[in-house]
């Protein structure tokens, strides 16, 4: 819990700055999230008949390329 600028665990009493602790409660976050995305791979479009759609191409109006 928090008490004025010091945060204050319940369970084990360890004491911190409370901006400190919720900045590194914030990096742990972050640093979760991109191991996740990390761990599932990029994420592509799908190949729709032989029609493989990009962001390049649907952004100018383009006709999508044919994938090979």
């Amino acid at each position: 819990n928090r008490e004025g600028l010091d945060f204050v665990c319940e369970e084990c009493g360890y004491e911190l700055h409370a901006d400190l602790n919720g900045a590194r409660n914030i990096e742990h976050k972050i640093r979760d999230f991109r191991h996740d995305l990390e761990s599932q791979g990029s994420c592509q479009p799908p190949d729709v008949d032989g029609v493989k759609a990009t962001s390049a191409t649907a952004s100018r109006g383009a006709e999508p390329q044919a994938s090979s």
